[in-house]
Parts: C-alpha cells; sequence; structure tokens
C-alpha cells in the first residue's frame, strides 16, 4: 500500500508539471513583457528649437519679427499688422507640449494648437457663428484659426480661447490666475491635448481641464504668437525650452 501511494503521488507530480510546461509553451513564457500591450504609449520628447528643427519653422498671419536667438525664441511687435504665428513645420494630434515663457505685461500672446490656416480644413460642428468670422475674416488676410493657449498678465493666462472664431472655450478664474502668473519672470506651461480633453498647467497649477466643444479641432499645428499692436516701440515674447511628445495608442 505504501509503495502505490507513493507511485501515485509521484504520477500526479510528473502529470502537474507536464501540463504546466503545455500551459506555458501555448501562452508564451511567464515573463512581465509578454503582458498586453498599453492602449496608450507616448513617442520621445523631441525639442522643438533643436538645430535640426529650428530651420524648419514657418511664419503665418502677420509680420511681427521672430527670430531665434541662443535658444530662445524671440517675438517682437511691429504696429499696424494682424496677430502673427511662428510655426513648427509638423501637425499634430494628441501630445504633451512645455514651454517656458516671459512676456512684456502690455503684450497680450499665446500659442496655437491643433489649429489651421486653411478655410477647407473648417468643420461642420463648429458654431455657425464662428464659422462665419472664419470664413469673413481669411477671405481678406492671412490668419490660424483654432484652440489657443492664452499667455497675458491679465489674469487669463493658461485659458483657452478659440482665435478668430472668438470666444472661450474655457475661461479660468482671474483673480487666482494674477496669483500664479509671473509678469515679470519666466512662466512655464505645460500642455496636454488627448481627444477632445485639453489640460493646461502654469507654473505647477492645473488652470484649465476641458472637453472642447466649441472648435472640434482634434489635429493641426502649433503657432507662437504675436499679438497685434497699435503702439510703435516694439515689445517682445520670449519663449525657450520648447519641447513635444507625441501621445500615440494601439
Amino acid at each position: 500500500m505504501h509503495h502505490q501511494s507513493y507511485f501515485k503521488n509521484v504520477f500526479t507530480l510528473l502529470s502537474g508539471l507536464v501540463l504546466l510546461g503545455l500551459t506555458s509553451c501555448m501562452n508564451g513564457p511567464l515573463n512581465p513583457s509578454n503582458a498586453s500591450n498599453q492602449t496608450e504609449k507616448s513617442s520621445e520628447t523631441v525639442d522643438l528649437l533643436s538645430e535640426e528643427l529650428a530651420p524648419q519653422w514657418i511664419q503665418k498671419g502677420g509680420q511681427a519679427k521672430f527670430e531665434i536667438v541662443d535658444g530662445v525664441l524671440v517675438g517682437m511687435s511691429r504696429p499696424n499688422t494682424q496677430n502673427s504665428f511662428f510655426c513648427p513645420p509638423k501637425s499634430y494630434s494628441d501630445f504633451e507640449l512645455q514651454f517656458e515663457v516671459k512676456c512684456e505685461p502690455r503684450l497680450n500672446s499665446g500659442v496655437q494648437i491643433r489649429s489651421k490656416s486653411d478655410l477647407s480644413d473648417l468643420n461642420d460642428k463648429m458654431p455657425e457663428k464662428s464659422s462665419k468670422r472664419i470664413r469673413e475674416i481669411l477671405g481678406k488676410e492671412a490668419r490660424m484659426f483654432g484652440p489657443q493657449v492664452e499667455i497675458s498678465a491679465n489674469g487669463n493666462a493658461g485659458g483657452i480661447w478659440f482665435e478668430v472664431g472668438r470666444g472661450w472655450i474655457s475661461k479660468p478664474d482671474a483673480e487666482r490666475g494674477k496669483t500664479i502668473y509671473k509678469s515679470d519672470d519666466w512662466n512655464h506651461y505645460r500642455v496636454i491635448a488627448e481627444g477632445p480633453r485639453i489640460q493646461v498647467f502654469l507654473n505647477g497649477e492645473q488652470i484649465t481641464d476641458v472637453v472642447d466643444e466649441v472648435t472640434h479641432m482634434r489635429e493641426g499645428y502649433l503657432g507662437f504668437q504675436v499679438h497685434s499692436v497699435g503702439f510703435d516701440d516694439p515689445s517682445y515674447v520670449k519663449w525657450r525650452n520648447i519641447t513635444l511628445r507625441e501621445l500615440t495608442t494601439d
């Protein structure tokens, strides 16, 4: 009886090991690398002012002056010209954008995201009033239209404005904004655009978290803006450490 019981236990153990081996062969080795891929991936972070990319930027809209000096993008206002934009060459959809900016308090600025400059890129989900205004203005002058991340000392920094279409996609609390934005120093922005959702962080504080149900623009160009002005002496806005990481899904 003892021998029979011993051989029975050995047989049971061997059967279990064989079964485990067959399962491993079918499913692959038990290794974390065989786990299902994450639904969200990200590309490497790209320096948009690198020696390779900086010469490829193009200007759209007005005639404000842009130049890149020692890794800093400098925008200088000019009177009596429309809003001017300096744009990296590539179009983006879902991404994380980071930059630092210093802007003279009397000059309004911003960064276009997912924006366009051609009337063929209008979509039928936009409010009719906005679409009509875009058609009217782009019929007269070259402009970018779409969501703009606001840069200003009046408390609206970090909000999302609908450039040309006009109107706030997300207007921040101005009193809170004035305590976060530094009018005489560098400000750090982090912008995450993923699907219809846009988030903006200013100096580490979240300012905006909104689903864009106004422009319905999900892909387009970046545009670093110098706003139109009426005064003759120039004002400056400066950007540095401009990086972008594309977000992708399987």
